[in-house]
């Protein structure tokens, strides 16, 4: 809490300062810090790393300041040992925020980060956003790591040969969905996807995974917010008369678009279709849904499937997911 308040302004514009380095019991000299771990004084280097997020993860930043600070002091192995020294208690973090609204200014601003020589770069959210940012630090050799962008495409090294993430592909949620779906007895279903590169990926994962196993698959796409564009989507999957219906969207208030258009023209809530969620609702949580939906769209859940990259989940007649 103390470090959240001292060190973590509300407003992220610009750099945020890291820990100056008190000497230790005045052994240290000026530009050094005592390291718990080596029991020694190592030089305090000025190491920079670029935020790329779609929220304002102020609590996430101050989280990854503690933890590098923790490894230095605790196990001295892991940054200290990639960094040739360790980074002392000097850490900077430059962020950049709602890089989906705006993804050119993401992308100047990664350049940018690029040609100042910072350590790194980490995220973006979304596969979108990812892939543009990682050309560009590709050019200047700047790792780019994320947390949460899963599209395939993205594990291309000739492409993004600086890109890393800490989380499985989509392959993980793809190659399972057709098994699931002949276990089910269902031979065909039709995706109503987010028309960006994570949903154009995960797609066309999807129909590369069904095909051989004789599963049919065929995709309406619908853009983020917009109404019309879901209807759309939303009747032609009704119009083509299969009754397997997958959603794979990114946010919580998609699902809560779509949940109520598909209401409205019968295809969710109906005990002649079947609803797969691919990621909205295991990836957020049943809870974190709940909280954005009408209690009037609980209903038309149930029976529903999420398929998440671990765990597969069924809603009960109460409309809570269960494992």
């Amino acid at each position: 809490l103390q470090l959240y308040t001292e060190q973590v302004s509300p407003v992220w514009q610009g750099r945020l300062s890291g820990w100056n380095a008190a000497p230790h019991d005045g052994y240290c000299s000026d530009g050094e810090y005592f390291s718990e771990s080596a029991q020694t004084c190592l030089a305090t280097c000025d190491f920079q790393l670029g935020i790329v997020s779609q929220f304002g993860n102020a609590p996430h930043s101050a989280a990854l300041l503690m933890a590098v600070r923790d490894v230095n002091n605790r196990d001295g192995t892991v940054v200290p040992a990639a960094l040739d020294g360790g980074v002392g208690h000097n850490v900077s973090l430059l962020q950049h925020l709602d890089a989906s609204r705006n993804v050119q200014e993401a992308v100047a601003a990664v350049s940018w980060w690029g040609a100042t020589h910072v350590a790194g770069v980490l995220g973006a959210d979304t596969s979108s956003v990812s892939g543009p940012i990682s050309l560009v630090a590709a050019l200047s050799q700047t790792p780019v790591l994320s947390y949460s962008a899963t599209a395939s495409s993205l594990s291309d090294d000739d492409t993004y040969p600086t890109f890393g993430r800490t989380v499985p592909t989509d392959n993980m949620v793809t190659s399972a969905l057709p098994h699931i779906l002949i276990e089910l007895g269902w031979k065909a279903c039709v995706v109503v996807y987010l028309n960006d590169v994570w949903g154009q990926n995960l797609v066309k994962d999807v129909m590369s995974a069904a095909e051989p196993l004789g599963v049919r698959v065929q995709a309406f796409r619908f853009e983020s917010g917009q109404r019309e564009s879901m209807q759309e989507a939303v009747r032609a999957a009704r119009d083509l008369g299969w009754r397997s219906i997958v959603f794979a969207a990114i946010n919580r208030e998609d699902l809560k678009l779509f949940l109520d258009v598909g209401d409205a023209f019968g295809i969710v809530g109906h005990p002649s279709y079947s609803l797969v969620d691919l990621n909205v609702i295991a990836s957020r949580g049943w809870e974190a849904v709940v909280r954005v939906l009408p209690s009037r769209l609980l209903s038309v859940l149930e029976g529903a499937i999420a398929i998440s990259h671990t765990t597969v989940y069924a809603s009960n007649a109460s409309s809570s997911f269960e494992q």
